[in-house]
């Protein structure tokens, strides 16, 4: 069937055919818009850094923290900042616009490897028509951006593979640099990418000084502006890795594993794509003898092995969205490999089942957040992270002895308050994710800290979890309700009491208030705020 109506579609008309698509994949990717609190870490950086007080978490903090894990897109969100544009609008404005990068490019890698425009143009749709693909173009995160730079370094590498020009080599060298500086991880999709290079150049049958010069114009560029960034990183924050590493990848237990295998295959089971699984096994023979089809199989399977080594996400398959290009693009090759016309309609039909019921039913599994909730931390008025934040900066912000925060969420708040805040979590707190309580194995949320801890750093208000309520509900006094772990009850003050802040005429927010401080005094004092006694 494929073949028959491939030979109906000229250059021409693919292209046309193509620009509609991408338009039409757009608008679904706009309506699947939505913005998370990760996202307001990477633009908590930015505002420090274009109001002069450098890549840092906490303005005149006595060491700098990398708390982010995407330098090239925090750079990105500075510039828009700079612009005085609303980061939250620019951010999805950006992750569409390199959306049509990802998939501009996934149609020609397509056409390329499986000659086919039909199946160029199906492997799009069907990449495009995902949800994690679709929502994921928005997010407010650097998760496009990747896919992007990914999908177009292996486009580029299949390329120029055979002709040897050193200029393009350097291209290539350039984009896997970015590629690296975007998410450090990409690092072993450019290695493959880099070693499939190398392996081609050595057995090409050119002058050894030629190899020579293209080998060099594949490797120096890229490496020396990755050194000089790795070199800035450890002159700046003392450590080449960043601080979320230690948080998030530096486990090794068997719980991990078992939890990154359960989020890999979930992400199968939910979008209905364990077929493709079997039918790939049956025709690996078939897609492995080709060797440009092995780059692909090997990038999937390292990715898909560092996914589960890490133990996923918590954040609705967000961590698989950089190599759904060459998921989609295998599914594609088995399609052309069955014969049978009747079967590729009900597998194509399957996928397209697949995503729209994952999209109307997933709710959350096993620690996996989904997208809707995602989004619901920050714009739904009874969590409003968002306003949260706001009315906190409204208040405090102002005191020139400035009132320092804990919080979990470690977003929306601390960027729209502009306070001073540990990271209760760690991702944002180098202490924490060193020394910090062990608490599970959910990615970002391994470690916790300790009330001596708090206690040390001065913090004065303790959200924890954001505790947002009906301006008529109870107040929360409870100190469990506070903190995850037992504490030490005899290390808080007497004067330790619930602040409630009402956030509009419906919903209030209750805090912990920790340590003392006159200008907060000063506020329940001038607003009639109201405490409470706590209760352990």
């Amino acid at each position: 069937m494929i073949s028959k109506i491939d030979d109906f579609i000229t250059s021409k008309s693919a292209s046309k055919i193509l620009c509609i698509v991408i338009l039409f994949l757009l608008l679904l990717g706009i309506k699947n818009r939505f913005i998370q609190d990760d996202a307001f870490i990477s633009f908590r950086y930015a505002q420090n850094f274009v109001q002069g007080h450098g890549l840092t978490w906490n303005i005149g903090e006595h060491k700098n923290i990398e708390g982010y894990t995407n330098f090239l897109w925090v750079i990105m969100i500075a510039f828009v900042e700079a612009l005085g544009l609303d980061p939250v609008s620019s951010s999805m404005v950006l992750g569409i616009l390199f959306a049509v990068g990802t998939l501009f490019f996934t149609y020609r890698l397509s056409l390329m490897l499986l000659q086919s425009r039909l199946v160029g143009l199906l492997t799009v749709i069907l990449l495009g028509t995902n949800y994690s693909f679709s929502s994921y173009m928005t997010g407010g995160l650097e998760t496009q951006l990747q896919s992007f730079l990914i999908v177009c370094s292996t486009y580029c590498t299949f390329c120029i593979i055979h002709r040897n020009k050193s200029l393009e080599f350097v291209g290539l060298s350039g984009l896997f640099s970015l590629a690296v500086m975007t998410r450090l991880d990409s690092a072993l999709i450019c290695c493959v990418l880099y070693l499939f290079v190398l392996s081609s150049l050595l057995k090409t049958r050119i002058a050894i000084n030629k190899k020579i010069v293209l080998l060099s114009s594949l490797t120096l560029p890229g490496l020396s502006i990755v050194g000089a960034w790795l070199f800035f990183k450890f002159f700046y924050y003392g450590d080449i890795l960043p601080n979320t590493y230690y948080v998030k990848a530096a486990d090794f237990s068997i719980e991990t594993f078992l939890r990154g295998g359960w989020y890999v295959c979930s992400f199968f089971y939910n979008y209905f794509l364990i077929p493709f699984v079997l039918l790939g096994i049956i025709y690996f023979k078939k897609i492995f003898s080709q060797s440009s089809m092995r780059v692909i199989l090997v990038i999937m399977s390292l990715w898909l092995i560092y996914t589960i080594k890490v133990g996923g996400d918590f954040m609705e398959y967000r961590f698989l969205v950089p190599i759904l290009p060459f998921m989609f693009l295998l599914i594609s090759n088995v399609l052309l490999l069955i014969n049978n016309s009747i079967i590729q309609m009900a597998l194509i039909i399957l996928v397209f089942v697949g995503s729209f019921f994952h999209a109307v039913t997933f709710n959350g599994s096993r620690g996996i957040e989904s997208i809707s909730s995602l989004n619901s931390h920050i714009v739904s008025p009874s969590k409003d992270w968002r306003g949260v934040g706001i009315v906190l900066g409204e208040i405090f912000s102002n005191s020139v002895d400035p009132v320092t925060i804990a919080v979990t969420a470690a977003g929306a708040i601390p960027y729209y308050s502009k306070l001073p805040t540990i990271d209760m979590l760690g991702l944002n707190d180098k202490w924490v994710a060193i020394n910090g309580i062990k608490i599970g194995t959910r990615p970002g949320h391994t470690k916790y800290t300790t009330l001596e801890y708090l206690i040390e750093r001065d913090v004065n208000l303790l959200i924890g979890h954001p505790k947002v309520t009906l301006i008529s509900a109870n107040p929360i006094t409870n100190l469990k309700k506070y903190f995850w772990v037992p504490i030490d009850t005899s290390l808080l003050s007497e004067k330790t009491k619930v602040l409630e802040i009402p956030l509009n005429t419906r919903y209030k927010i209750q805090i912990l208030y920790l340590k003392r401080h006159e200008y907060i005094d000063e506020c329940i004092e001038k607003l009639n705020l109201k405490t409470y006694k706590i209760t352990k």
